[in-house]
């Protein structure tokens, strides 16, 4: 009976995928994609082609970005920040350095920055917005700031307040019997 039921279960996801997969073709075929997504599209794989290293002098600097940085207090310079290449974003620069913690709270005990943008060279078309994406994440770990972070724009003053909050999920052992 429970194995009829999780056959059952496993048909109806499957019509159902398949009835939103008929969708998506559907929409896609009576539809075209827009001019400022094939050019985003087009530019982001002329980029592409290019070497990392082609990539990286071609975006911003860190060394002409940085005008002020101090995390609790203290000074940072452009050699505590890591480079991270994006497809989208182009030179992504992540604040690494392992002593960079404090535990108290408000915005002249937390990371400050004063950013050149350089909104000059900003390609029209290409770029949608002036301005920077701020991703916060844990050392050692990758950014992803296509998916995560906060856009912020060029010549405005921005606070951003964070509190780390950990949720840990019990695991619930399941088996799935596929026939």
């Amino acid at each position: 009976m429970m194995m009829m039921m999780m056959m059952m279960i496993m048909v109806t996801m499957l019509i159902n995928i398949k009835m939103i997969m008929s969708r998506q073709q559907s929409w896609e075929a009576q539809s075209d994609p827009s001019d400022l997504w094939l050019l985003e599209k087009t530019f982001q794989q002329i980029f592409l082609r290019h070497e990392p290293s082609i990539r990286f002098q071609m975006g911003h600097q860190i060394s002409d970005m940085l005008l002020q940085c101090t995390f609790a207090g203290r000074t940072c310079v452009d050699s505590n920040f890591t480079l991270q290449l994006s497809g989208r974003y182009g030179n992504c620069f992540t604040l690494q350095y392992p002593k960079f913690v404090t535990r108290i709270s408000g915005p002249t005990d937390g990371l400050q920055l004063k950013l050149f943008l350089e909104t000059d060279e900003y390609v029209p078309g290409v770029a949608n917005s002036k301005g920077i994406q701020v991703v916060i994440h844990d050392q050692d770990t990758i950014p992803f700031p296509e998916d995560e972070g906060v856009a912020v724009s060029a010549g405005t003053e921005t606070f951003i307040a964070l509190r780390r909050v950990q949720y840990y999920l019990l695991f619930i052992q399941c088996f799935i019997y596929l026939l």
